[in-house]
């Protein structure tokens, strides 16, 4: 089933939560909502889950509106943070729950809980109370009772804040699995990038209530359309300095770089730009004659393979990612070149990325 989500405003008082959205999501995919906290993510699905009202705009499931139609009756699975499973039911019954509810035959209701707890892998656990299993085995608990009734579409809401580290690649990969196995339309709420980045055929980034952008998760990261785009993807975060464009030559931390490659048939105002690069996209050289950039190395941070090495340059502190065995010939100064066919121009007033 597609959703369509048409100049949609959501208001709580004077505050204005989703700012016109519009987005129309394919059947069978799975799109996460990203953004910092307060953007209107979690507002967004409540929204098509049909617990908030809209102010203006429209939820179409296919091409049905459904701003009408109760909750209950919207055909949707849903997966809380907190997974609001009942402590005093077994898993079987917890999963068995929405189907009691519906009047199904305890037949139909067996064979559909073994279904679909064989799909979550805890056919095992199925007489167990929510207290005598695990927080990954409790997530899985909620997602197969949002899933045994067949839904059209899976909405989960941060699903996976609760778990540690490791516990949550691990479930991020099961929920893959199970949503492309089903392939059921699926809308994923979360605050975490590399969580979206690895599960997601698209993400909708938002901020303050208004989408910034909607595409795959590497277009995002190699094309954002704008600064916050750019600056919210990234571990570790892009640089962003101060650059002056006179024609084909930028002007940027006391260096003149040539940017007709990158510029290609754009003809670009002279004036200051706010230049974004990011910290993969330099490489060490030895001699300060061969770099565009020398620094002064102020921290090391070994993160295997890598290291992300913090630079000041006039009072300004870069990162660049650096292969382990480059390490060696670091010491107080670095050399760096920039690959100028990756560096972004943004739009001082704007924001817009420019060569996009």
């Amino acid at each position: 089933m597609s959703l369509t989500i048409k100049d949609l405003t959501v208001k709580f008082d004077n505050v204005t939560a989703v700012d016109k959205l519009d987005l129309t999501i394919e059947d069978g995919i799975l799109v996460s909502l990203l953004g910092p906290s307060g953007c209107g993510k979690s507002t967004t699905l409540f929204t098509i889950a049909g617990f908030n009202k809209a102010e203006n705009g429209n939820i179409l499931f296919d091409d049905k509106c459904v701003d009408e139609v109760k909750p209950e009756n919207r055909n949707i699975g849903m997966v809380f943070q907190n997974y609001a499973l009942y402590p005093h039911l077994n898993v079987y019954e917890n999963i068995a729950f929405p189907l009691k509810m519906k009047k199904f035959k305890k037949s139909e209701i067996k064979d559909l809980v073994e279904e679909i707890a064989k799909l979550a892998k805890i056919e095992d656990l199925l007489k167990r109370k929510p207290s005598q299993i695990s927080g990954g085995q409790q997530q899985r608990v909620a997602i197969a009772r949002a899933l045994v009734k067949k839904p059209k579409i899976l909405l989960l809401d941060e699903p996976l804040s609760n778990l540690d580290a490791h516990l949550r690649i691990d479930m991020r990969e099961e929920i893959r699995r199970i949503q492309k196995e089903l392939k059921i339309t699926t809308v994923f709420v979360t605050h975490d990038q590399e969580e979206a980045m690895t599960i997601s055929d698209k993400i909708a980034l938002l901020n303050k209530g208004k989408l910034q952008q909607f595409d795959k998760p590497q277009n995002l990261y190699i094309k954002p359309k704008n600064l916050f785009v750019s600056k919210f993807l990234g571990n570790p975060p892009i640089n962003i300095v101060e650059g002056y464009i006179e024609g084909n030559t930028l002007n940027v931390l006391n260096k003149s770089i040539d940017i007709t490659n990158l510029l290609k048939e754009k003809s670009l105002e002279d004036c200051s730009y706010d230049i974004g690069i990011r910290c993969e996209d330099f490489y060490v050289v030895d001699s300060l004659e061969k770099c565009d950039i020398e620094g002064q190395v102020s921290m090391v941070e070994i993160i295997g393979r890598e290291a992300i090495v913090k630079i000041i340059i006039k009072d300004k502190m870069l990162r660049c990612i650096v292969p382990y065995e480059k390490l060696n010939s670091i010491s107080e100064r670095i050399f760096l070149k920039i690959k100028n066919e990756k560096i972004y121009i943004f739009s001082k007033t704007t924001g817009d990325n420019l060569l996009v």
